[in-house]
């Protein structure tokens, strides 16, 4: 159920509504390369409540510390910390 290309929606939808911009400002297929910071030019803090928000989503704080989002600020490593982390639990999801 959980593809590269359904996470990556949903990490642009989410990044979007902090931006104040439809998809981020971006085309439906952004390139796996894109760069929270250098190309959709969220802050720190911003990309912090962008992590918020995933991680209540998908539930990540009941999984490995592998899974830490924040850890670097390509949109590849946050699709495969969701991914892994959909992996060990995937249990639940949260709506607002």
């Amino acid at each position: 159920m959980w593809t590269s290309d359904n996470v990556q929606r949903i990490i642009l939808d989410m990044a979007g509504q902090i931006l104040q911009k439809p998809h981020a400002g971006l085309p439906t297929h952004a390139p796996p390369t894109l760069d929270l910071y250098r190309d959709l030019g969220l802050d720190s803090l911003q990309r912090m409540e962008l992590a918020a928000h995933l991680n209540e989503f998908f539930g990540i704080f009941q999984t490995s510390a592998q899974n830490y989002l924040l850890a670097d600020t390509s949109l590849t490593h946050w699709i495969d910390c969701i991914l892994r982390a959909r992996e060990q639990h995937n249990d639940y999801l949260t709506f607002r």
